[in-house]
């Protein structure tokens, strides 16, 4: 089932949900005030907030974490569902716009396109979380069905296993919970934006509840072609069993579709490394794709099963096991210049596909409890985790007329609609080729499991101590057959095997000093493992070539403290951090790899979240990132083998400054009135800094210049059941840059877009 690419269905499912709140309202009327037991949720899948900091959370979602936020010696930011409300967020990517320090790689170059977050100069796209399982299909995530959002940074493998130092992203479902509630919205936006969503909760009775969540929505982007679009359906449905008892069930299904046209955006300028808006004085509107040839289909398909066992008032058994199949299929026109026809005035139009369907069974069971060992007093999280994941993945090749894969923008691939004008491109142009399924797809398979152990001893109401071990096994291999493109002159494709195995430990070691209940200091250190399969950033890819070699290896030292102000509304965070990853797979010679590349990342971070006041929330923060390539490649393609000029230099999608800062401020009871402001500092898409021409190695970087942008929201409570909001997105209209490639493109931010949102509640 598809959402059709009409503002009108996503209308009608909001007319649709905006007459059966009256029903709602009348249950919940019928219905018992809620007692305290009713507000149970199934352990360890909800992020608490108190109503006076909408801003503000006090625990982190997974039982792994055996303390308070305040008291947990790591960096972890919490998103609540109020600030990606307040700030009219739709997708992980917008959402993730209000945390500093992170950024998002391109696909292409093999890569996937997806959320592919960068934090702390280092990717974290095979680190993303839904409830604490990991999420590894490739795909674009929406918020609908999200109750907040949990970043944590540093090197962090004692939690979840494989990743790359940088940190992780964990989403926190929205459950099941024992009340009555209706809540739906309907956003109206310029850029042909039109969105609908309905949130609705039953009590069934004491200890039965369910919950479904819908959206439907259809978006342009402002500020680029109307022929980039977007039309996206969701569902998320919960059932609960036993809340308030020792034994709790909750059965969970999500569904997610997305049908659009890709965009790859803006090509750089090869003289400058700048993106061609900068310097060539090309429109942003500019759209190089093909309507008639490129496309974008997604789906993910998750259901969970969670139960939950008090064992005794003090120790509860909890484990979640899911399957999930997620599919990508696209086809993007890359704006490539390879061939210098920018310098000519056009573009060529280079096909970029992918075919994958990625299918995942996961198990995490955990065992938390809490006792006294004499006078010490432990928080204890122990469990064990296994995963099988399996994925095809395939491309298609596309046959161009005249045939051929020569990238100069002559006279006949002009007339093929192959190239286009760099400054008057048309996306209906009709293209002439063929597109074909490829039909020699490789299939990747992983298995993983491991076995971790979390303790938070109280030696003293000053002193905590918080301590972590994993270790992991990590399987992989990928084969495919061999056989032949189905090109128009047929191009073979050779047959492959490949397979690795690595078992690997990892801890991480905390001390806490708390001068007052309501702060902490803490100086921590934690270690993480990628095994060379995800180095390169994609999903579990062995090759023959990163077959062989011991897992990468990246630690974090940190240094922070965490307090709360103004009756405990508002915590405000610091931290001094030192992260170093080395044994990166490099080559030496044209024949020759070996483990010794090396890239470190230092700098300090601040931020704030809860209530400055009853009326004032605030929530933001700055990232200053020291990045370095310590040791990089010794060899570079022709016309010689030299050291890496990029050693030395900083990394790349790692900006040195970022600030992010949301606010609101009530008025009169039903009135608020916010905004936002958020600066990223210059960004290279890599550290090959170089490129080769016809008179030896010249270095000219590809990067995205720095940005400010502001954003205004407003709100007015129209009575107890119907609020009005209205935001303006990148109130300036500032042309900044999202992603930065290495080599090809730079995606573009949205221009300025006026969104007007119906919030209904019962």
């Amino acid at each position: 089932m598809k959402f059709r690419k009409s503002p009108m269905t996503a209308a009608a499912a909001a007319v649709l949900a905006i007459y059966a709140l009256p029903g709602a309202a009348q249950d919940a009327a019928a219905g018992a005030a809620p007692t305290p037991e009713a507000a149970t949720q199934l352990e360890g899948v909800k992020v608490q907030y108190e109503a006076v900091s909408p801003y503000k959370a006090e625990e982190i979602s997974s039982p792994k974490y055996t303390a308070p936020l305040r008291d947990t010696p790591k960096s972890v930011t919490v998103i609540p569902s109020q600030l990606i409300q307040d700030v009219a967020a739709t997708s992980l990517q917008e959402a993730l716009r209000t945390v500093p320090g992170i950024t998002f790689m391109a696909g292409e170059g093999g890569q996937p396109i997806a959320d592919r977050p960068v934090i702390r100069g280092l990717n974290s796209a095979n680190s993303l979380f839904i409830d604490g399982i990991r999420d590894i299909g490739s795909q674009t995530r929406d918020v609908f069905a999200l109750d907040g959002i949990e970043v944590t940074k540093g090197a962090d493998s004692a939690f979840g296993g494989r990743g790359s130092g940088g940190g992780s992203v964990n989403l926190v479902s929205k459950q099941a919970k024992a009340e009555d509630f209706a809540n739906a919205s309907l956003l109206l936006g310029t850029a042909d934006t039109l969105r609908a969503t309905v949130d609705r909760n039953w009590k069934v009775n004491e200890h039965t509840a369910a919950r479904l969540n819908v959206m439907g929505n259809h978006a342009g982007v402002a500020g680029r072609d109307s022929a980039v679009v977007s039309d996206k359906w969701g569902a998320a449905g919960a059932l609960a069993f036993g809340l308030g008892s020792p034994t709790r069930i909750s059965l969970d299904y999500y569904h997610l579709s997305d049908d659009g046209m890709p965009d790859y955006s803006i090509p750089y300028d090869l003289a400058t490394g700048l993106p061609v808006t900068e310097t060539l004085g090309v429109d942003r509107k500019n759209f190089y794709g093909l309507k008639n040839r490129d496309f974008l289909n997604t789906q993910t398909d998750i259901g969970t099963v969670s139960i939950s066992h008090d064992l005794s008032p003090a120790t509860t058994l909890s484990s979640s096991t899911r399957y999930g199949i997620s599919s990508n299929d696209y086809l993007v026109s890359n704006p490539d210049d390879s061939a210098g026809n920018v310098a000519n005035g056009l573009v060529y139009r280079s096909p970029k596909s992918r075919i994958s369907e990625t299918e995942t069974f996961a198990n995490l069971t955990t065992l938390s409890t809490r006792f006294d060992t004499g006078f010490i007093k432990h928080s204890l999280s122990t469990g064990v985790e296994f995963s099988r994941e399996q994925r095809d993945q395939d491309t298609y090749t596309v046959n161009r007329v005249p045939a051929g894969t020569a990238r100069v923008c002559t006279q006949a691939l002009q007339d093929s609609k192959d190239c286009a004008s760099l400054y008057n491109p048309n996306p209906n142009d009709l293209w002439l080729g063929q597109v074909l399924p490829t039909n020699t797809p490789t299939h990747f398979t992983t298995t993983a499991g491991a076995l971790f152990a979390f303790d938070t001893l109280e030696l003293h109401k000053q002193w905590l101590v918080n301590l972590g071990l994993r270790w992991d096994s990590y399987e992989t291999e990928a084969q495919r057959n061999a056989g032949a493109t189905p090109a128009t002159t047929p191009v073979p494709v050779a047959a492959l095997y490949a397979s690795r195995e690595d078992n690997f430990l990892n801890y991480q070691l905390g001390l806490i000093y708390k001068p007052v209940e309501t702060g902490s200091i803490y100086l921590a250190y934690s270690t993480e493992s990628t095994p060379q399969a995800i180095a390169a950033g994609d999903e579990d890819a062995v090759t023959a070539v990163n077959a062989v070699g011991k897992p990468e290896k990246a630690r974090t030292a940190e240094l922070g403290a965490k307090w709360e102000l103004f009756g405990q509304r508002l915590l405000l965070t610091g931290a001094l951090f030192d992260t170093e990853r080395k044994d990166a797979l490099l080559q030496l010679d044209t024949t020759t790899y070996q483990q010794v590349g090396k890239t470190r990342v230092r700098g300090f971070e601040l931020s704030a979240s809860g209530n400055l006041s009853d009326n004032w929330s605030l929530f933001g923060g700055y990232s200053y990132l020291d990045s370095k390539l310590v040791r990089g490649s010794l060899y570079i393609a022709a016309p010689s083998e030299i050291l890496d000029p990029s050693q030395g230099k900083q990394l790349p999608n790692t900006p040195k400054h970022s600030l992010s800062l949301a606010s609101t401020y009530k008025f009169l009871q039903k009135y608020s009135v916010g905004g936002g402001a958020y600066y990223v500092s210059e960004v290279y898409g890599s550290t090959q800094t170089t490129r080769n021409t016809s008179t030896g190695v010249v270095s000219i970087p590809k990067h995205v210049p720095d940005y400010w942008r502001f954003d205004l929201n407003a709100g007015w409570q129209v009575n107890p059941n119907i609020g009005l909001q209205f935001n303006v997105q990148n109130l300036l209209d500032e042309v900044y840059y999202t992603k930065a490639y290495s080599n090809h493109y730079a995606a573009l931010g949205t221009g300025r877009q006026y969104l007007l949102t119906a919030n209904f509640s019962f």
